[in-house]
């Protein structure tokens, strides 16, 4: 198995038809404990994986991250209305939000507002600060509205 394999390897040994994992790391002090956590992961599904890299049907990975044991508990979707709906508007808009950690998603929407934001948080007084510090500043937002997540029940 080789780990932090490049595309043109990983295509070698998949045509010699030997398994391998692909990822990134900085830093790794024991690559024997990943390996072995990686062993058998993709021994069947290889081909499947290599084929759908391959043809742009999988752009990528992610990791899914333990958002409780990050202590990002809180989750509050905001609408943004904005005061401009012009190009540059929009992509000052979309541009800036990038830089903003707390929002996991971003979604321009039809209706009465022109996005809706997931943001997460530790807890509400974050989201406060977040939402008073960093959202209500990004370019053109004329106003808010906050929906505060009770229970998560499939994300």
């Amino acid at each position: 198995m080789k780990l932090n394999i490049n595309f043109k390897d990983f295509k070698k040994n998949h045509i010699k038809k030997q398994n391998q994992i692909i990822f990134t790391s900085k830093k790794c002090n024991d690559y024997s404990r990943i390996e072995n956590l990686f062993k058998f992961l993709l021994v069947e599904k290889n081909s499947f994986i290599f084929e759908s890299v391959e043809k742009g049907i999988i752009k990528g990975f992610k990791a899914v991250l333990d958002n409780h044991a990050l202590d990002r508990n809180h989750i509050a979707f905001t609408e943004v209305k904005l005061s401009d709906t012009r190009d540059s508007a929009l992509n000052a808009f979309n541009k800036a939000v990038q830089g903003i950690p707390q929002i996991e998603q971003c979604h321009m929407i039809a209706g009465q507002f022109d996005y809706l934001l997931k943001v997460r948080t530790r807890n509400i007084a974050d989201y406060r600060y977040a939402l008073g510090e960093k959202i209500s500043s990004l370019p053109c937002v004329a106003n808010t509205s906050t929906h505060v997540v009770m229970e998560s029940i499939k994300d």
